[in-house]
């Protein structure tokens, strides 16, 4: 099975998102909505922004492709130079100025009108959840 290979509408996220979020009391949403989930921004009581140095972040990135799609993402397999093109645009995260980017990120979290934690650096899910539930 191949996953996170298709795109869904950036409508059919957001009905997706609200409809999984309506009755819930309590929810997390991992990942990023800027650019097209803004809509959503008005039911959120707290943005945590988790930020992880490249190089650890790149390994992950990594390790977990490697898992998901073994030998197809290596030298000569057939999802090799899609694998390549994934991990320079993971790279130019921190440094870029268009698209998926630090700076957009960062852009987008100060015009939030809700709380905003910054997390950096790179510690456990357990020590991260005490960090945020303390705070």
């Amino acid at each position: 099975m191949r996953l996170f290979q298709t795109k869904r509408a950036a409508a059919e996220r957001v009905r997706m998102l609200e409809a999984a979020t309506r009755w819930a009391g309590n929810w997390v949403l991992s990942g990023s909505i800027v650019g097209w989930g803004d809509a959503l921004i008005p039911i959120f009581d707290l943005v945590i922004f988790l930020y992880i140095p490249a190089e650890v972040r790149l390994a992950r990135l990594r390790a977990r492709e490697r898992e998901r799609f073994g030998r197809e993402i290596e030298l000569g397999g057939p999802m090799y130079e899609r694998h390549q093109a994934f991990l320079r645009w993971a790279a130019g995260y921190d440094t870029d100025t268009s698209g998926r980017t630090l700076e957009t990120d960062a852009n987008w979290l100060a015009q939030l009108s809700c709380p905003v934690m910054l997390m950096t650096g790179e510690c456990s899910t357990y020590d991260q959840v005490n960090h945020i539930l303390s705070s």
